[in-house]
């Protein structure tokens, strides 16, 4: 993650490429033949270090800011960032901003997103060390979480 020119930068690196299209998977012992349909990450700010207020997730509480990259493949991908969740539900905000895909991407084992910072600075305070975690999933025509992995937590420092 980094900062430049008001915007924050976030690059995700997978173990192989982002498929482009759906993936079959066949049957092996209790895993029934699926396919996997896309993905999703994110990464989770905590920006007024209270764990009692905005919305749970993996790996941190409080939750004030989702950053996130959506897809389901052979679709373009889905990049937004959510913020202040009042009822502490993930899916309840007050606010929406979208982001941008600059390098990598679908074919590619990384990308890169971009998100406006004005656009969220009430939730973002320059010159503070945030918390943040999360996490990445697939999702295949029987499941919602075909595969989760959670992201270990960590801080970032936000530049004035």
């Amino acid at each position: 993650m980094g900062i430049d020119n008001g915007f924050l930068y976030i690059r995700f690196d997978f173990a192989g490429p982002i498929p482009t299209t759906a993936v079959p998977v066949t049957a092996s012992g209790e895993i029934e033949a699926q396919t996997v349909t896309g993905q999703g990450i994110s990464v989770n700010f905590n920006s007024d270090g209270d764990f009692n207020t905005g919305a749970g997730g993996e790996g941190i509480d409080g939750i004030d800011l989702f950053f996130a990259f959506s897809l389901e493949y052979g679709e373009p991908p889905y990049i937004y960032t959510n913020y202040g969740f009042p009822d502490g539900d993930i899916h309840h905000h007050l606010g929406h901003s979208d982001g941008e895909m600059g390098e990598g991407g679908p074919g590619y084992d990384y990308v890169v997103l971009r998100f406006l910072i004005s656009d969220f600075t009430d939730y973002f305070p320059g010159g503070n060390t945030l918390d943040y975690g999360g996490w990445s999933e697939a999702e295949s025509n029987l499941y919602h979480h075909y595969a989760f992995d959670p992201m270990a937590p960590g801080s970032f420092y936000v530049q004035p």
